[in-house]
């Protein structure tokens, strides 16, 4: 350790950084879901739904399905996680 450099101090960069890290990746999340329900909400407009081609609007679909339920497993996977801990 350098001279002058509690580990006190090293400890408190290092929470500083977890912090900071865990709030970038706060920020990248809601962003993805903000698009996301906004993306959500043109496919509610009539108009668009009858422009798209029965393939385009199932995969569509298909997609958005998959990664929510990626996104529920997920949470499913680490409450299993956090429920083993206790």
């Amino acid at each position: 350790m350098k001279k002058g450099i509690t580990l006190e101090k090293i400890e408190k960069v290092g929470t500083q950084k977890a912090e900071n890290l865990a709030g970038l990746i706060e920020a990248n999340l809601q962003g993805s879901f903000d698009a996301i329900q906004d993306i959500l909400k043109v496919t509610k407009n009539a108009e668009w739904l009858t422009q798209q081609s029965a393939s385009e609007l199932a995969t569509f679909l298909g997609v958005t399905s998959d990664k929510v339920f990626r996104v529920l497993e997920a949470i499913e996977n680490a409450q299993s996680v956090t429920d083993g801990e206790s």
